[in-house]
């Protein structure tokens, strides 16, 4: 079925591969990604509230420069991926995750299986963990937190009778992430 047409409550499973390219929020379903298959983002995705997400061993998720998943509506109780699925986050990327994984990623041995996960990611891909964004970089996954005197604030230009204006936007002086768009 086209994710278009799905309602609440609809099981969705991938048993091969499929390839999400246009930007879409996932109505509160049931997705399954079977093992073995493979799930390519190359943009941007929204979890809704209630959204079920089950990724199996030897499943790959794929997320394509300039993407962005968005789970972190996700509980618990909703997010299910295999210790022995992989996450991979190219150079421009970004994954949001649940606030809960926050306590996963401190402890040591599940950060370890949690990295193990993220193996294939590039230098650069972002993945958010709560208030925290790491990035990987050579040495591993680094994180950086957006201190009040790190972000700056890019004034947005008014409209003319002649050009678009934009609004106000701000990004991190650290890191460079971008926290609110200008549009």
């Amino acid at each position: 079925a086209a994710l278009e047409a799905l309602n609440a409550g609809d099981k969705v499973e991938i048993l091969t591969s499929a390839t999400f390219n246009v930007d879409h929020t996932f109505v509160a379903a049931d997705y399954t990604l079977g093992e073995n298959a493979t799930l390519t983002v190359q943009k941007d995705i929204v979890a809704a509230v209630g959204t079920k997400l089950t990724v199996a061993a030897g499943s790959t998720i794929v997320v394509e420069s300039g993407a962005h998943i968005d789970i972190s509506n996700l509980t618990k109780d909703d997010f299910k991926p295999s210790a022995q699925s992989n996450l991979e986050i190219a150079n421009g990327a970004k994954v949001t995750m649940p606030a809960f994984v926050e306590q996963l990623w401190d402890d040591a041995y599940l950060r370890v299986v949690l990295e193990s996960m993220l193996e294939g990611s590039d230098i650069g891909a972002q993945l958010v963990i709560g208030d925290t964004t790491w990035t990987k970089t050579a040495s591993g996954w680094q994180h950086h937190d957006h201190a009040p005197a790190d972000i700056v604030v890019v004034p947005g230009v008014p409209a003319t009778c002649t050009t678009e204006g934009t609004t106000d936007g701000k990004h991190c002086s650290v890191c460079g992430e971008v926290i609110v768009a200008q549009t």
